[in-house]
C-alpha cells in the first residue's frame, strides 16, 4: 500500500487545496471455505454423517458452507471451461477464458441462462465480490458463474462472507507536500508560516478521519521532518524519511494514528545527486487484518523530477 493523494505542487498556504488529498480505500477480506471432499469412495467432512453414498468419478467440492453434496449427474453438462466446479448440482463453476466475457455470456453459450455472478477470491470458489450476470470479466480471466437450465427456478448458490468475516475495511489517508518556503526556518522560510502550516496540517488530517499521514517538506532543516504530534497529531507515531544531500536535502515523513502499530521503519533519499527526493517507510500492524494480513508495508514517496536511482 502507499499513500498517496493530488500530487499538484503550489507554493504557501493560499494553494493548500491543490495540495492536498484524501483517498479511502475498501478492501474486502477473504473467508476459508469448509471442504467437503469425496474421492474414490473416500469421504472427509466437518461432521459423521456429512458424508454422502460415493459415485464412481472422483469429484472435489469447495462450498462457501458445510452442507450435504449431492454426487448424482450434473444439472448442466454442457458448461464448457470449468476450471472448478463450486456446486452438487453442478451449474456454479469457476470458469474461465472470461476476458471480456459476462456469465450471461457463459451461460448462454452452452444454451442456459445465468442466475448469479461473483468476482474469486484467488483461483477458487470462495467469493471475493458480488457482480450482476452482464458484467464481463476485465481484468481477471476467471468468474464464478451459476447458470441454469431454461425455465427453472434456482437461487444464488453462494454469498459474499457474512459479517465479521468480510466486513469492509476503510482505510483514510492524508498527503500534504507543503514546500519549504512555509515550512523549514532558513532561506528565507517564515518561522510564522510553518507553525500555522503545521497546525492545519493536524487540523486537515483530523477532518479527514486518516488514520495514516504522509507530509512532504514539513521540515525544522533541509532534511529533518518536523515533528507532527507538536503540530496536534498526539498518540500518533512518525516515521522519518530524512534524505541529507550537501548544502540541501530533502524531508518526508509518515504517521499512524494511536492505534497502529509500527513494527519497522526506514527512510532516506531516492537518488545520489541533486534531484534527490525523500521517501518514508513502515512496515505496520492495523487495528483490524486487512484481507487476512495481520501487517502493511506504507510508504511515502516524494518523487524526482527524473527517476529513481536509489532507496
Amino acid at each position: 500500500s502507499s499513500v498517496q493523494g493530488c500530487r499538484s505542487n503550489s507554493s504557501g498556504p493560499a494553494a493548500m487545496s491543490m495540495n492536498l488529498g484524501f483517498r479511502a480505500w475498501t478492501i474486502a477480506a477473504a473467508v476459508a471455505p469448509t471442504i467437503v471432499a469425496a474421492v474414490e469412495g473416500t469421504c472427509s467432512a466437518s461432521s459423521p454423517g456429512d458424508c454422502p453414498a460415493a459415485s464412481r468419478e472422483s469429484l472435489l467440492l469447495q462450498l462457501g458452507k458445510s452442507g450435504v453434496a449431492n454426487l448424482g449427474k450434473s444439472s448442466c453438462p454442457q458448461l464448457r471451461d470449468v476450471e472448478r466446479t463450486c456446486s452438487a448440482d453442478g451449474c456454479t463453476v469457476l470458469a474461465n477464458n472470461m476476458q471480456g466475457r459476462s456469465c450471461a455470456d457463459y451461460c448462454k453459450a452452452s444454451g442456459y441462462t445465468c442466475v448469479a455472478a461473483w468476482e474469486e477470491v484467488e483461483e477458487d470458489c470462495n467469493v471475493k465480490m458480488t457482480l450482476t450476470c452482464e458484467e464481463a470479466g476485465i481484468q481477471t480471466s476467471d468468474l464464478l458463474c451459476q447458470c441454469a437450465p431454461p425455465g427453472s427456478a434456482s437461487t444464488p448458490a453462494l454469498a459474499e462472507p457474512g459479517p465479521g468475516h468480510g466486513d469492509p475495511v476503510e482505510l483514510s489517508t492524508f498527503f500534504w507536500n507543503v514546500h519549504w518556503e512555509c515550512s523549514m526556518a532558513a532561506r528565507g522560510a517564515s518561522r510564522s508560516c510553518k507553525r500555522h502550516i503545521g497546525r492545519r496540517f493536524a487540523e486537515l488530517a483530523k477532518e479527514s478521519k486518516a488514520q495514516i499521514v504522509a507530509s512532504v517538506e514539513l521540515s525544522d532543516t533541509s532534511s529533518q521532518p518536523a515533528s507532527l504530534e507538536h503540530f496536534g497529531l498526539t498518540g500518533w507515531t512518525q516515521v522519518n524519511g530524512p534524505c541529507a544531500s550537501g548544502d540541501g536535502g530533502d524531508a518526508a515523513a509518515l504517521a499512524f494514528a494511536p492505534d497502529w502499530v509500527v513494527q519497522q521503519s526506514g527512510g532516506g533519499c531516492l537518488r545520489h545527486d541533486w534531484d534527490t527526493r525523500a521517501f518514508a517507510v513502515a512496515r505496520v500492524a492495523p487495528p483490524r487484518p486487512v484481507e487476512g494480513c495481520a501487517s502493511l508495508c506504507v510508504v511515502a514517496i516524494h518523487a524526482p523530477h527524473s527517476s529513481i536511482t536509489r532507496g
